[in-house]
Formats: C-alpha cells, structure tokens, sequence
C-alpha cells in the first residue's frame, strides 16, 4: 500500500487539493466555457453535445493536440504480438489495429468493451467521466476523467475473482464484474481513440483519494499514463523541488533508492489535484526477444489554464494550488 499522507507537512490524511479558480472551465481567445453552460459537468457524463460554449466549438483543433508540447512516456504497452509477414506495413501502425481488432481500442470479450469499464467505474463512484462530441456528433473530440475514489484489494474483501453487482443509476442497468475488471477499467477506458485520431484526455486525480490507502497497482497505472514532472512549466519545477524539500518522507524514499522519481511525481500531481491532458498512439516495435509487435504509447502536457490569467480576479486561474503548494 502506498502510504495515506506521504507529504507529512500537518495536513489532514483525508485533505483534498485542489485546482483552479471557480467554475470558469476554461477560457481560450477571450471565450470562457463555464460549468453551468454545460450539463453534467462535474458530474457523471456520458456525453456532451457541441454548442457556441463547448470546447468543440472554442478550441482549434491544432490547439489541442499540438505534438510538439506533449511529452511521451518511455514505458510502452503491447497492443498485440504481429507476424513478421506484417512489417511491411510497419510504417502504418493504425492500419494494423484495424486490421486485426476491427477498429477497436483493444482486445476485449465480446461483452467487455470500453463501455463496460466506463460504466464500472461510474457504477463503483471511483469516477467522473464527461465526453464532449464533434460537432457531427459521430465521435468524441476530446473526454474528461475525474478520480475520486481507488478500491484497494482489501477493500474488495477476500476473493478478487468474487463477482459484485452494481446498479448503474445513469442507464438503470446492473453491472457485474471482479476486482481484476475494476483494475483493468483504469487502463481501457484511456483506449478510445476517434476517427481522426485526435482524440485527448483531461485527467485529474483528487486528494481525496488519500481517504483511503492507495493500491501499489496504480503507481504500475502510473507508469504508463501518468505524467513526469518534466512537463511542468519552469516555475512549477520550481514549486515541485521544494515540495521535495519539504517533504521528509519522500525525500528519505529517493535517497534510499525505495522509491524514485515516478512516485515523487505521482504524489505530488495527486496531493494538490494538478490535471494534465493525455493521448496516444500505436507504434510498431520489437520486444526484448526481437519478435515484432505493436506498442501503445501515451503523451503527456501539462493543462496551461493553470497559467492563464482570470479576467474577472486578475488572479492566474492556477494561483491557488501554487499557494497550497508553498504553504
């Protein structure tokens, strides 16, 4: 179990960060996207259609999935071991998925896709999850993902193979699954991808999910979708080393080599709520045996709202978790 407070700085172990200022979403060219405009919005959401308040309609699209500010994670997941007969077609790796998971995110039990994972962890409150459509409304432009709650194996009870039901109030449909599906959902519900392949996700995760001990599985989660702190701006960097300081528990982790910096970073955007945008994309590559296979990679930005100033307070819209940082 990774520890409940591992700041230690006398905040409470159920304390919750926080992030941003207000109900204003976000504002892009003078335009602000505001929760009330939106419904569902800090709620459970299936989807969002486009309107003259939406992202869909505010953001460019070269905005959102500028490549250039993302940072790739070095540590890949394999989609599915390919024939060498396959690399000639090495040079398209999205041809690949589509010719042999069918246009896909992954490979899944007929009655296990990405909607099932969606609905699971909605059904278990562990998450918020909104969509936000084009404005052909045939796909999702970009998503957003709030964690709120982590089942730990103890949590679960004694098997995790156990079954539990849950109602799934949103479409009055009983949902049935085990421990190892709630695991899996984390990572699956990530693999949607839309027909432009563009597709972006906001991420947050609470600090309340300290209520409870955090499972040591979701630092291997962390691994694969969670950001460095290399993609802080310099003056977050900033704010980051000195938390280090700051931080007796996490400093004698690193220094005695029990934990490095993945799990600095993880606790530190957990501890004060900070979000980041997320994509990825398929890639072929080898494994370590030499044979071919097709990897899924993930990107990472840090969301630079937080450096944006709010026109009504004249404040930076991420003031306050700076503040709660330092204090």
């Amino acid at each position: 179990m990774i520890p409940r407070d591992y700041s230690f700085r006398g905040r409470p172990q159920n304390y919750r960060g926080r992030g941003g200022r207000g109900n204003i979403i976000s504002q892009i060219h003078g335009k602000k996207l505001v929760a009330e405009n939106i419904s569902g919005v800090g709620e459970s959401s299936t989807s969002q259609k486009g309107n003259s308040q939406t992202f869909a309609n505010i953001l460019q699209e070269n905005e959102y999935d500028d490549s250039i500010n993302y940072a790739e994670n070095q540590k890949r997941k394999v989609i599915l071991h390919l024939e060498y007969s396959d690399l000639k077609w090495q040079d398209e790796p999205w041809f690949l998925m589509n010719r042999y998971i069918d246009n896909t995110q992954f490979t899944a039990t007929s009655y296990k896709q990405r909607n099932f994972y969606e609905n699971l962890l909605k059904a278990t409150e562990s998450c918020e999850i909104t969509h936000f459509a084009s404005n052909d409304q045939k796909s999702y432009t970009f998503s957003k993902i709030i964690v709120k709650k982590i089942f730990s194996y103890q949590e679960w009870g004694l098997s995790t193979f156990k079954e539990k039901d849950y109602i799934f109030s949103e479409k009055n449909i009983a949902i049935k699954f085990n421990y190892w599906d709630y695991i899996s959902a984390f990572d699956k519900i990530l693999y949607y991808q839309n027909n432009k392949k563009k597709h972006t996700w906001f991420i947050k995760i609470c600090g309340e999910v300290y209520k409870s001990p955090i499972p040591n599985w979701s630092v291997n989660w962390w691994s694969y979708h969670g950001p460095s702190y290399e993609i802080l701006p310099e003056k977050w960097k900033t704010l980051y080393s000195e938390w280090i300081d700051l931080s007796p528990q996490i400093s004698k982790l690193i220094t005695s080599h029990k934990a490095d910096e993945l799990i600095a970073s993880m606790h530190f955007f957990i501890e004060f709520s900070i979000p980041w945008i997320s994509k990825w994309i398929p890639i072929v590559g080898y494994t370590e045996h030499q044979t071919p296979c097709l990897y899924r990679t993930s990107f990472s930005k840090f969301w630079e709202k937080m450096n944006k100033v709010d026109p009504s307070s004249g404040k930076l819209f991420g003031a306050d978790t700076e503040e709660l940082i330092q204090t």
